[in-house]
């Protein structure tokens, strides 16, 4: 799936997915980014909402696009970057002084940036790649921010079966949380196979 974000009707109907259903899209639209426009996430209702089935897979893939938050990163609030429902999986900066940016399934962290190592810096544009690779029950997954390795760790796939209707959402947990994203989003693309940064 490859969404620009460029404006309503981009983010509406994304440049690619694989199960096609338009978006619904909450929030405001903003220019300049790395790639055009850029979607605005600073309310608690801001979120793209798209179906997940047939547009990400929970065994293989990658997340990768472009972040610009409007908060400090020790402001000890979290904020939620990307998630599926329920929290079956989830991109999340952390309310925790200690950790930094963290990608967990189901509601399990797996792989942590710690603060030290998280270079977010408000206002100022980075670009988010995370990875995941099941094999033999067990799931590894990467971290990178502007191409650079941060964080990998390996951990036991979970069993439960992820909740029906699975929606995916771009900026917030579901379309209405006070630990939404604070900050605009560009060029969101998923793959179903592992695609580390290159260049």
């Amino acid at each position: 799936m490859h969404t620009t974000l460029d404006n309503q009707g981009a983010a509406q109907t994304p440049a690619f997915m694989k199960a096609p259903q338009a978006g619904y899209v909450v929030g405001t639209f903003t220019s300049p980014g790395p790639c055009a426009g850029v979607f605005v996430v600073d309310h608690s209702s801001d979120c793209v909402k798209y179906a997940a089935s047939g547009n990400i897979d929970p065994k293989s893939g990658t997340l990768d696009f472009f972040f610009r938050p409007r908060f400090e990163k020790n402001d000890g609030l979290a904020h939620k970057l990307f998630s599926l429902t329920n929290t079956y999986m989830q991109l999340l900066k952390t309310a925790s002084p200690e950790q930094g940016l963290t990608f967990g399934m189901p509601g399990t962290p797996i792989a942590t940036v710690d603060n030290a190592s998280l270079t977010f810096v408000k206002d100022q544009w980075t670009r988010i790649t995370v990875t995941w690779q099941e094999n033999s029950g067990q799931i590894t997954v990467t971290i990178y921010l502007d191409g650079q390795q941060k964080a990998q760790a390996t951990k036991t796939f979970p069993t439960s079966a992820p909740p029906s209707p699975l929606n995916m959402y771009i900026g917030n947990l579901g379309c209405n949380s006070t630990d939404h994203a604070m900050g605009d989003f560009d060029d969101f693309k998923i793959y179903d196979k592992v695609v580390p940064p290159t260049g």
